[in-house]
């Protein structure tokens, strides 16, 4: 497969000394957890861009992704949100964990990265992830305080039925898979693995009205009834 940038914005970053040691290290460990699952597209890019230019900045200024092709599947997930942090050396897995998204749709799965990069899919992955970074949040804390959690947001070519009144849409955090697992072992310390899944207008709703976390429960018992599970699936009925 060709190497080429497919996420806008310049790419590369400057290592070194021990920081570079740490950060290359990480970045390793998740290449070598991923192909447990799949083949790697080395067409997935990094980008440092949007830190220079006043968007959020990843614990290493890198803003990485991988793309891991599977049978009847493609998963893309962040690279670079669990590295050790570039200014904070007490963070040394940044923000203790990584977002994916797999796709199940058979007109997606083939997708150059390219393309696939512009779904709505991998636009929700993007700022869910910028979102965490924002918040300086910790994937892994969010877990253990609320297990499933939530967060909308804008992207483009969403069909009509999944639009809230706001033309958001609702995603839910943390949804399990039965093949991959929830923690993923770094030199630095154990993160957090985290799927994000589309939830309907309905059940956006229903979650913004629930202070007791049940209607996120329901979602999530929702899609294993539809046989969606943890996949972005908007053909989910």
């Amino acid at each position: 497969m060709s190497s080429s940038v497919v996420f806008p914005g310049p790419y590369g970053w400057l290592m070194a000394g021990h920081a570079g040691q740490a950060r290359t290290a990480a970045a390793a460990a998740r290449r070598a957890f991923w192909r447990h699952f799949g083949l790697i597209d080395d067409d997935a890019a990094t980008e440092v861009g949007p830190a220079f230019a006043g968007g959020p900045r990843w614990p290493s200024i890198r803003h990485g992704w991988v793309i891991i092709r599977r049978p009847g599947s493609v998963i893309v997930a962040s690279d670079g949100l669990s590295d050790p942090d570039a200014e904070r050396p007490e963070y040394r897995t940044g923000h203790d964990g990584e977002l994916f998204v797999e796709i199940a749709d058979r007109n997606s799965i083939d997708l150059p990265a390219a393309v696939l990069a512009a779904t709505p899919a991998v636009q929700a992955l993007r700022q869910v992830a910028d979102a965490m970074v924002e918040q300086d949040r910790s994937i892994a804390d969010r877990h253990r305080r609320w297990g499933l959690h939530t967060m909308s947001v804008t992207v483009s070519a969403l069909p009509q039925r999944w639009q809230g009144p706001d033309g958001t849409l609702g995603v839910l955090i943390g949804k399990r898979s039965p093949e991959l697992p929830i923690e993923l072992e770094l030199p630095a310390g154990t993160v957090r693995i985290a799927a994000l899944t589309p939830m309907t207008p309905a059940e956006t709703a229903a979650v913004l009205l629930d202070w007791e976390g049940r209607a996120r429960g329901a979602a999530a018992a929702a899609m294993d009834r539809s046989g969606s599970g943890h996949l972005f699936d908007l053909e989910r009925r």
